[in-house]
């Protein structure tokens, strides 16, 4: 029947408690100030009222008892319906008697507070905005408790409130750190942040901007770090939207923040994450990601830093691709001068940047000192050569050119430990080292050698050998190879030391025969290499 309440109605009455709940919590600490001071000066009544205009009634009925008014208390503890009842009969008694004028105005205010009227507090503010000393929260819960039927939302009390501030008869929605004194309300247009969302809710024509804006909720203008939280809540219960400018101005505001804070991980979640509400372009949600990534690279340093594989970790679960991290060492190696470090890293981001700084700063010292290792390294560098970086590994001043040269002189030192007696079983392995050495030491010689290019410093303790010197060595060495290999197709033995870059001479380090080459006897071997020594090295 007529008398059946609708769900809606009582979902909307829920909501009205429990914004009345919610302010009598914001209010608390108020409330029990206004009751402190009321009670300090005597005022009986101003203590009860002041209870009353919080929402805590049970209060206001303890310090009416324990006063010496039971009625009073007796009235404020009972329903609502029933108060209002005896307060309107108590009020109509007075008004019909003529002796409403002559009524305390503390009680008076108590009464028709009870009675679901704000007409005493309308009038109040009206005549004296400035010693009004009741927030617009305590007056807006007021009005909330003045509700006469079920059938009142939050957004007509919100709309009925906009009307009593456009009227003067009820306090500006300013924010819980704005005093009477400092706030202007011609100068300073933002509301409190409680109050714009209840408008948000009351009309759904608010920018999300507008709710959040710092002014709303603090007194320092430039902090986000609550409109971001905010905003996140709001997007996710409500339609409000905010443009990409003042969303990266929010965004930026708070990864600044953190950052400085020392908690620059959660600095890169804020980053990618979009607040506005609204679908991002692809170069947008680019502009995003290396934003982030750049918040990695100036911050991720695990030399320096005992959290850093613990906020990596949290990265990498949150979908960051590990890669950036390696990058982010790679620069920093490169910063401190760790060559070997950049080069570890770097070959993870870029196979072609890590073989640039192979050929610039470690081949050339570390072939000249020791070959072996220089095989090893490039062993495994080969196995990683894929795609783009195969041509770059191919170039004849690569690092394919001195991969295949060390094989070489590792295949020829092999057969020169060969029995004389059985080298002829090697006849065609022997032709194809010619033929490698001869097509090495053409390249080789027609290699312009360019300038290195390195994005880092340098250890002073890292040899830099000119690559110039490191490639005469290298066609010295095939100079003699091929001589070997001439020699062990004429079947005639050789000398056990391999014609390496270590053990090599600038002249022949080998025989060919008893009586040698040359008629009698060797070259004196050992003699010390010009170009080795003018790099720094030992022979």
């Amino acid at each position: 029947g007529s008398d059946e309440v609708t769900n809606e109605e009582m979902n909307e009455s829920r909501r009205v408690e429990s914004l009345s709940i919610l302010l009598k919590r914001i209010n608390s600490d108020d409330t029990a100030l206004a009751v402190s001071s009321a009670q300090f000066s005597g005022d009986i009544y101003g203590s009860i009222f002041a209870a009353l205009s919080g929402g805590d009634n049970a209060k206001a009925s303890s310090i009416a008892l324990e006063s010496g008014n039971p009625r009073l208390s007796l009235m404020i503890a009972s329903s609502f319906p029933q108060a209002r009842s005896y307060a309107d009969a108590q009020l109509d008694c007075w008004h019909q008697s003529g002796a409403e004028t002559h009524v305390p105005t503390g009680i008076l205010r108590i009464f028709f507070l009870m009675s679901g009227s704000m007409s005493v507090e309308d009038q109040m503010f009206k005549s004296n905005k400035s010693s009004y000393g009741i927030n617009w929260m305590r007056n807006f819960g007021m009005r909330l408790k003045s509700r006469c039927n079920m059938e009142r939302s939050i957004s007509s009390f919100v709309n009925q409130y906009n009307a009593c501030i456009s009227s003067g008869l009820a306090p500006s929605p300013k924010p819980l750190y704005v005093d009477n004194v400092s706030f202007n309300e011609s100068r300073d247009t933002n509301n409190c942040t409680m109050y714009q969302v209840l408008n948000h809710y009351a009309n759904h024509d608010r920018d999300l901007y507008e709710i959040i804006a710092p002014p709303g909720h603090t007194i320092f203008r430039h902090d986000y770090s609550a409109s971001f939280h905010l905003s996140s809540a709001l997007v996710s219960i409500s339609d409000a939207t905010m443009g990409f400018y003042k969303d990266t101005l929010v965004v930026d505001s708070v990864s600044s923040q953190l950052v400085t804070m020392g908690s620059w991980e959660w600095a890169v979640y804020a980053t990618l994450c979009v607040i506005g509400g609204q679908k991002v372009s692809e170069p947008f949600a680019h502009a995003r990601s290396l934003q982030a990534k750049n918040i990695i690279m100036r911050n991720f340093s695990p030399s320096t830093d005992p959290l850093a594989n613990q906020r990596r970790e949290f990265l990498e679960n949150m979908g960051i691709p590990s890669v950036w991290f390696h990058e982010a060492c790679a620069y920093r190696c490169a910063n401190e001068g760790d060559v070997v470090g950049y080069v570890d890293n770097i070959k993870r981001v870029s196979l072609q940047d890590a073989l640039m700084t192979l050929e610039a700063a470690i081949i050339p010292a570390m072939l000249l000192e020791s070959p072996e290792k220089t095989l090893e390294l490039l062993d495994a560098f080969n196995s990683l050569i894929t795609g783009e970086s195969q041509n770059h590994w191919e170039k004849p001043n690569g690092c394919g050119t001195i991969h295949r040269f060390l094989i070489l002189c590792k295949r020829v030192e092999a057969l020169s430990k060969v029995a004389l007696s059985d080298i002829s079983t090697y006849r065609d392995e022997i032709y194809e080292l010619n033929d490698n050495a001869s097509s090495l030491a053409d390249a080789i010689s027609n290699i312009t050698i360019p300038a290195p290019c390195l994005i880092m410093k340098t250890d002073f303790m890292l040899k830099m050998s000119p690559r110039d010197f490191l490639f005469s060595e290298a066609e010295r060495t095939l100079s003699l190879l091929r001589m070997k290999l001439h020699a062990l197709q004429k079947n005639r033995g050789c000398a056990t030391d391999a014609p390496t870059l270590n053990n090599c001479a600038s002249q022949l380090a080998f025989d060919l025969s008893c009586d040698g080459m040359f008629g009698t006897s060797i070259v004196p071997t050992g003699d010390s290499s010009i170009l080795r020594g003018r790099c720094g090295f030992k022979i």
